[in-house]
C-alpha cells in the first residue's frame, strides 16, 4: 500500500492542544523513544549492515523532543555484529526480499564466545542520549515490543540468550533489566503492567513473532547508580555482551528482525493495554495478506550447519 504525504510549512493558534499531529508511524506519540523498523518508508536500511553502521530510529523527533536535544544521528541506533556478511563458521547477516535484516548462526560450528549481531550498546555509542534518558527517569513506566520471524529454533540454554535486553551493571543479573526477552520468558523488573507473546512462550515453531512486555526498574536492588552502567540491546541474536555474555554458544536462534519499539508510558499517558493493541493491529495488518512483510523470503538456516 502507497500514499502520497505532503510537507506544508505553517503555523497554528492552538491554545487547547487538541490538534492532532501528524507523525512517521501510527504508533508514534509523545512518549515514543526508539522505533526501528529496517524497511520503514519514512527511513528505510539501505544494504546489508557493517559493524559499527547506523540504524534509523523512526521515533528520533518524539525522543529528541522528549529529551530535550539531539539530532538525527544522535538518536540512531548502532549495529554490532561479530559475523560475515557471507556464509562463515559462526554465522552470517543478510536481508530478505521484504526489508527485515536476517540472521544466522550456526548451531554447529561456532568458535569462541561473544559470536552474534545486536542493536544497541553496551557502553558509550549512538544510544548516548537514550542511557542518559532512561537513567534520568528511573521510576518511570516503559513499553517494548518487537516483531520478528524466527527461522530456526534456539536450543534450549540456562540461562537462557537475551533476545532483547535493558539492564543495569549494578545489582543481581536476576533483578537489574527493565526490559528483558529470551527464549522463555517477557519480563519487566518492577510493576510488570502486562506482556504477550503470540505464540505463547516457549515458541515451539517457527514463523512469525510478536511480543512485548511493560514495567519499570526494580526498586532499589536493580537501579543503576550512573547512565553509564546502562546497556541496550532492543534486538539481538546470538551472544550479545550482556550479563549472560558466553552462554549460547551454538545454541542461537536464527530470525528476520523487522522492528522494536519503546515508549515511557508515564509521559504518553497511554496504558499497556492501549500500545498493545495498536502494535499487535499493526503487526497483523505488516504480516497478513498485502502487507509489507507478507511472503516474505530468505536463505533457509536449515541449510547452514
Amino acid at each position: 500500500m502507497t500514499g502520497l504525504r505532503l510537507n506544508v510549512t505553517t503555523n497554528f493558534s492552538d491554545p487547547t492542544n487538541e490538534l492532532p499531529v501528524l507523525r512517521d508511524d501510527y504508533l508514534l506519540t509523545r512518549g515514543s523513544l526508539v522505533l526501528i523498523d529496517f524497511a520503514h518508508s519514512a527511513d528505510p536500511l539501505v544494504g546489508v549492515p557493517a559493524e559499527g553502521a547506523l540504524i534509523p530510529n523512526i521515533a528520533w523527533k518524539e525522543a529528541a523532543e522528549l529529551h530535550g536535544s539531539g539530532s538525527k544521528t544522535d538518536w540512531a541506533m548502532m549495529f554490532s555484529r561479530v559475523l560475515a556478511q557471507s556464509p562463515g563458521g559462526d554465522g552470517f547477516v543478510e536481508r530478505s526480499t521484504k526489508g527485515g535484516v536476517h540472521v544466522v548462526m550456526s548451531q554447529a560450528t561456532q568458535t569462541g564466545i561473544g559470536k552474534g549481531a545486536y542493536i544497541g550498546r553496551t557502553a558509550g555509542g549512538f544510544d548516548t542520549k537514550l542511557r542518559v534518558y532512561l537513567f534520568n527517569h528511573l521510576d518511570h513506566v516503559f513499553y517494548f515490543s518487537s516483531w520478528e520471524r524466527k527461522t530456526r529454533l534456539a536450543l534450549a540454554s540456562s540461562p537462557e540468550a537475551s533476545e532483547a535486553l535493558i539492564w543495569s551493571n549494578s545489582g543481581s543479573a536476576t533483578v537489574n533489566n527493565l526490559i528483558l526477552e529470551d527464549r522463555t520468558v517477557n519480563r519487566s523488573g518492577s510493576a510488570q503492567q502486562g506482556s504477550r507473546s503470540v505464540p505463547a512462550l516457549p515458541v515451539s515453531a517457527t514463523g512469525n513473532t510478536f511480543r512485548n512486555v511493560a514495567g519499570k526498574w526494580a526498586l532499589p536492588s536493580g537501579n543503576p547508580s550512573g547512565a553509564n552502567q546502562i546497556g541496550v540491546s532492543l534486538m539481538a541474536i546470538g551472544q550479545m555482551p550482556s550479563p549472560y555474555a558466553g552462554f549460547g554458544a551454538n545454541k542461537s536462534r536464527s530470525a528476520v528482525l523487522y522492528r522494536s519499539y519503546l515508549e515511557d508510558l508515564t509521559v504518553s499517558g497511554r496504558t499497556f493495554g492501549e500500545v498493545d493493541a495498536i502494535d499487535k493491529a499493526l503487526f497483523d495488518q505488516a504480516f497478513g495478506p498485502g502487507g509489507r512483510y507478507f511472503g516474505d523470503t530468505f536463505t533457509d538456516p536449515a541449510t547452514y550447519p
